[in-house]
């Protein structure tokens, strides 16, 4: 993570997830929980990318911000990634916007 001065923090990242069946739908639950010297965030959606959303979203009000490819504002998050890849992937954007990389 940088925090406003751009130094860098040293964080830790816990992940964790459920996919069970539920009357014959699926349901998926990730948790998110990142740790840095001064504090704590921790956020649960139904995947997780939007997990990691959110725990942006609390680490602004810190100043914070995380240093990970998902991060970016420069990320497509499609359908089949949510569904099949439950939100850990992501397709980046080219530079122009018109064309789209798969980073793996």
């Amino acid at each position: 993570m940088r925090d406003a001065n751009a130094q860098l923090l040293v964080a830790k990242v816990e992940l964790g997830g459920q996919d069970w069946a539920d009357n014959s739908r699926r349901r998926t639950k990730c948790d998110i929980k990142l740790y840095w010297a001064e504090g704590e965030v921790e956020e649960t959606d139904w995947h997780c990318f939007e997990a990691f959303k959110r725990v942006r979203e609390k680490l602004a009000l810190h100043d914070l911000l995380p240093m990970r490819y998902g991060a970016s504002r420069k990320v497509v998050l499609s359908g089949i990634l949510l569904d099949m890849g439950f939100g850990l992937e992501v397709y980046k954007a080219a530079e122009l916007g018109l064309h789209y990389a798969r980073d793996f």
